[in-house]
């Protein structure tokens, strides 16, 4: 038997099954012989007879159907079928009263855990008292079930499917990639939309795999033929750049593009096949950019006779290092009579590391705080002093000025470094400073920091408050274009989480304190703003919390809020929502010996609404809940180490979250 919402319709041409095999049990009043014959008919089959509507008939295929199947014959249908709506089962009665023929279509069948769904179209036939034999049969309804369970799951896999890929042409788009698959023959070839807007054509082309031999360039048709074929044979992977030339060009004068493709074989789980399965993009500015890069090298090396003339002229030191690793590649001669050593050719910015040298404050420089090693990350070094120690063994200040090599292009292609020798200098100023200046400068700039932190920590929190109401409301706007409800208030549920964040955000922009949050004022904003026009009593303590505390119980104060709206209503002024939040005491928590009652945050939400269903008074059922909102209850609360109450006050439910008050 089967359960679910359809509707019954009256018989069609499908039951013509149901009236042969209805006359033949008419005909053939041996039910052994009826039942090895309906046996071998490639449907479930079955009798059942009396008002009380008995089986007197099951084949193999019929006796499969129930949840736990056992023996049919002489058991009643609410027997073998416990869970069956009263609706079907008032659809036989109905059979069996009026003689008329009824169906059910595309039915989901009671299962069990084990099981996957089942559906059924289902005939109901009425079956007259059999006048023959020394005691006639009963009236009956004569059932047939057909199992359709492929063909509804295959039509909504393919829904599914559709659906799939037209997110992912979506997001392919977005990402500027185009999509391919080709199967065991390149002949079955087929590719997304945007992949022939890459090659310079239309959209709506059918980019199949002649076209796209057709836009790639001649010289490299057969490197990408190869490289497919290879992929498909060895059922392994391919990565292929190439040139693109659109139809109606030569290639010539900017309109050849480059593309590299990159796919893998996935097998097919239902058949021996499968299919090689790409992404394919436009990388036209990276070729653009190397090529440029190779050109400046170029360049440079044959400028490197007039260049290490002009830095041996100069009087200060000249070191150079080439992107990325950071291997010296020239040094001057001045640079050597002011380290007293031979220019160091080091490898890398680890083997700065030879150098050895302290900052002003006495801290030895790392191999990557030295500005030749700054300057390949982007940095500009205005001037550093730093205390070297020279290849003598004497000590002396230098002062490094450094800058990265910038291409054209943008791209870091070296770095380069002047020093000069400001020992003396350096000497004379040292000795002019005296301890006091000293700590007043580091507490200024301590103080000037602070300050700096304080704005920086304001100007975040507005901005993430701006960003946080914008999602809000982009969500808002998409889930007024959903139609179905849960979704709908899926999207709502969603709105007011990420609300209850920016109001904790909007708090801290307004507070001097951006470390903590005033939770009273901030719960008064929920209450006002998520609750509407309801019936609300809040009762909310002055008391401030710190920042990772207000952020998740704004949540649960935000969640447990809009559930008892959705439950309970908006409340009335003689049973409004009572809300509650201060300090109390926990009976049920804390040091034994201090007799269990210790001081806690106490966030209470009470309605006068019909409750909550039993089995979520328990904490580990809430947790294993189908529902979103009661798992981020749990969630949330073990977050905060907070202990939850849950308890029915006939009418309506009271959550209480006690959390420990901070040292």
């Amino acid at each position: 038997m089967t359960i679910g919402n359809g509707t019954a319709s009256t018989a069609s041409a499908s039951q013509t099954l149901g009236h042969f095999i209805s006359a033949l049990a008419q005909e053939v009043p041996d039910t052994n012989l009826l039942l090895r014959i309906v046996d071998r008919v490639p449907a479930g089959v079955a009798i059942v007879r009396g008002p009380d509507m008995r089986f007197t008939l099951a084949n193999k295929a019929y006796a499969a159907i129930p949840a736990k199947p056992g023996r049919m014959v002489g058991r009643s249908v609410a027997e073998v079928f416990p869970g069956m709506p009263k609706s079907s089962h008032a659809m036989l009665e109905k059979v069996y009263a009026t003689g008329e023929t009824l169906s059910l279509r595309g039915h989901q069948a009671e299962t069990d855990l084990g099981r996957g769904p089942t559906f059924w179209d289902m005939d109901f036939i009425a079956l007259p008292e059999s006048g023959g034999g020394s005691q006639p049969d009963e009236k009956g309804v004569l059932i047939v079930a057909r199992d359709v369970t492929r063909q509804i799951l295959s039509e909504r896999a393919g829904e599914s499917l559709r659906a799939t890929e037209a997110r992912l042409n979506i997001a392919l788009e977005a990402a500027d990639l185009g999509a391919w698959s080709a199967r065991d023959e390149l002949g079955e070839f087929m590719s997304s939309p945007h992949a022939a807007v890459l090659h310079g054509l239309s959209p709506d082309t059918v980019f199949d795999h002649d076209t796209a031999m057709s836009v790639i360039h001649p010289d490299d048709r057969e490197a990408v033929r190869t490289a497919l074929e290879r992929a498909i044979a060895t059922k392994g992977v391919v990565s292929v750049e190439y040139r693109a030339v659109p139809p109606g060009t030569s290639g010539t004068g900017g309109a050849e593009r480059w593309m590299a493709s990159r796919g893998r074989w996935i097998d097919d789980p239902f058949t021996s096949g499968g299919q090689l399965f790409g992404i394919v993009r436009d990388i036209t500015g990276r070729k653009h950019a190397d090529a440029e890069r190779e050109s400046l090298i170029t360049r440079m090396a044959s400028d490197q006779a007039r260049f290490e003339a002009l830095v041996e002229s100069l009087p200060a030191g000249v070191l150079v290092a080439e992107a990325p690793e950071g291997r010296i590649v020239y040094g001057n001669r001045r640079i050597e009579e002011i380290l007293r050593h031979p220019v160091l050719q080091s490898a890398s910015v680890e083997a700065y590391g030879e150098w050895v040298g302290w900052h002003p404050d006495g801290n030895p420089v790392a191999a990557d705080q030295w500005p030749l090693a700054r300057a390949l990350k982007g940095e500009f070094v205005p001037g550093d002093e730093f205390l070297y120690r020279r290849g003598d063994g004497t000590t002396g200040w230098i002062r490094v000025c450094g800058a990265p090599v910038i291409d054209a292009a943008g791209t870091i292609t070296g770095s380069v470094v002047v020093l000069y020798d400001v020992d003396r200098e350096k000497q004379a100023v040292v000795a002019l400073r005296n301890s006091e200046e000293r700590v007043r400068s580091v507490l200024g700039e301590k103080e000037t920091l602070l300050a700096q932190k304080d704005m920086l920590l304001k100007e975040v929190n507005h901005r993430v408050k701006n960003s946080l109401q914008l999602v809000a409301s982009l969500l808002n706007l998409q889930g007024r274009q959903v139609e179905d409800p849960k979704s709908r208030q899926a999207f709502e549920d969603a709105v007011s989480r990420v609300g209850a964040i920016a109001q904790v955000h909007e708090q801290l922009y307004k507070n001097d304190d951006v470390s903590k949050v005033e939770f009273g004022s901030y719960l008064r904003t929920l209450c006002t703003q998520y609750g509407g026009e309801s019936s609300i009593a809040i009762e909310a303590a002055t008391t401030e919390i710190s920042t990772d505390v207000a952020i998740p119980l704004g949540l649960l104060a935000v969640e447990l809020l809009t559930n008892a709206l959705k439950h309970a209503g908006p409340g009335t002024p003689k049973q409004p929502l009572e809300i509650f939040f201060g300090e109390s005491r926990d009976s049920k928590a804390g040091d034994s010996k201090a007799g269990g009652n210790t001081p806690v945050l106490s966030l209470s939400v009470r309605d006068h609404g019909p409750g909550i269903a039993p089995e979520f008074l328990d904490a580990r059922n809430r947790r294993r809940s189908a529902s979103l909102g009661m798992r981020l209850i749990e969630s949330l609360a073990g977050q905060i180490e907070a202990r939850i109450e849950v308890e029915n006050t006939c009418p309506g439910v009271r959550w209480t979250l006690m959390l420990p008050v901070g040292p």
